[in-house]
């Protein structure tokens, strides 16, 4: 059996997600969450707020068609995590709900890669991972998500290409 279970088992879990927000770990430490502006070739270091299902940096401006890197950080005591760039917000849940079936990929969904323009692989707790990705040419708001099971739904920021 997958991760995911039976379709069944997958709604009920899709149904469930949008909780984890409530529980006292998921619950977002806004004043600690910080934007960031890139300058084209430079490194953002982006990072967890601990073991919520939060990134610390929720925005981060770069200038479009330029190229940068981010160096992830799992501050997380026990989950794994990653950072997977979106082409919209549209593409958000068909890779996230992906993702709970691509374990052999790092939950990186090789059958969705049209919609993803950047990722990191899986860090664990504790490691920091890096990717140097083109932002997109044209202006605009870019999702970035964690695709391991689940925290798709809460753990997400943006990237703004101006």
């Amino acid at each position: 059996m997958s991760v995911a279970g039976t379709a069944t088992d997958r709604r009920r879990l899709l149904q469930l997600l949008p909780l984890v927000a409530l529980w006292p770990g998921g619950r977002v430490r806004a004043q600690e969450s910080r934007s960031e502006r890139a300058a084209p070739g430079s490194t953002i270091t982006v990072g967890t707020l601990g073991d919520e299902l939060a990134y610390d940096v929720v925005e981060i401006r770069a200038r479009a068609g330029s190229e940068i890197t981010i160096d992830f950080v799992n501050h997380s005591g026990g989950m794994p995590h990653n950072i997977v760039f979106v082409n919209s917000d549209s593409d958000i849940n068909p890779v996230g709900i992906a993702a709970l079936e691509a374990s052999k990929t790092d939950y990186v969904p090789q059958d969705e890669i049209g919609r993803i323009f950047g990722y990191t692989s899986m860090a664990g707790p504790g490691e920091t991972v890096s990717v140097t990705i083109g932002v997109p040419g044209k202006s605009g708001s870019y999702p970035y998500i964690c695709t391991y099971p689940g925290h798709f739904t809460v753990m997400q920021g943006r990237l703004i290409a101006l």
